[in-house]
C-alpha cells in the first residue's frame, strides 16, 4: 500500500456511514467477508505486516514495558509459543455414553431429523438446552 492512510473498500465517499445504529438490526447469516478481508488488511496495513506486534508481545514477554506484570509476561509468552508451536490439544471430559454409528445406520427419519437440526442451527432458530433448568 502506497499511501499513509487507511480508507476501507466499502467506503466510497458518497455515503457516510450513519452515526446512529437502529434499535434493531437484523443479525447477519454469515460473516461478511468483505469487511472482514479490510479489516485483515488494515490490522497488516498499521502493524507493518505484524512486525509490530510481534516486538511488542517479545517486550512485554521479557518485561521491557512499564508496568508489566508477570501474569502479562507468561501470557505473551503463551501466546507466542502457540504461535510458533500451535496450541497444546484440549482436555475434555465428557460425561456420558458415546456412540458411533456409520451413516449408512440411521433410518431416512433419523436423516431428516439431522438435517432439519443442521438447518434450524444454521438459522438461529435452535436454542442451547441447559440441563440445569427445570
Amino acid at each position: 500500500m502506497a499511501t499513509n492512510s487507511w480508507r476501507p473498500s466499502w467506503r466510497n465517499g458518497k455515503q457516510p456511514r450513519p452515526d446512529v445504529i437502529p434499535n434493531e438490526v437484523e443479525k447477519p447469516r454469515m460473516a461478511n467477508s468483505v469487511k472482514s478481508k479490510d479489516l485483515a488488511q488494515r490490522i497488516l496495513f498499521y502493524t507493518q505486516n505484524t512486525d509490530l506486534l510481534v516486538r511488542r508481545l517479545v517486550a512485554l514477554s521479557q518485561g521491557e514495558i512499564d508496568g508489566t506484570r508477570p501474569a502479562d509476561q507468561v501470557r505473551a509468552i503463551e501466546l507466542l509459543l502457540d504461535r510458533v508451536f500451535g496450541k497444546a490439544p484440549a482436555v475434555i471430559d465428557i460425561q456420558g455414553e458415546i456412540t458411533h454409528k456409520a451413516i449408512n445406520d440411521f433410518s431416512d427419519d433419523e436423516l431428516r431429523a439431522l438435517v432439519d437440526l443442521r438447518n434450524r442451527i444454521i438459522e438461529g432458530e435452535v436454542t442451547p438446552v441447559d440441563d440445569d433448568q427445570d
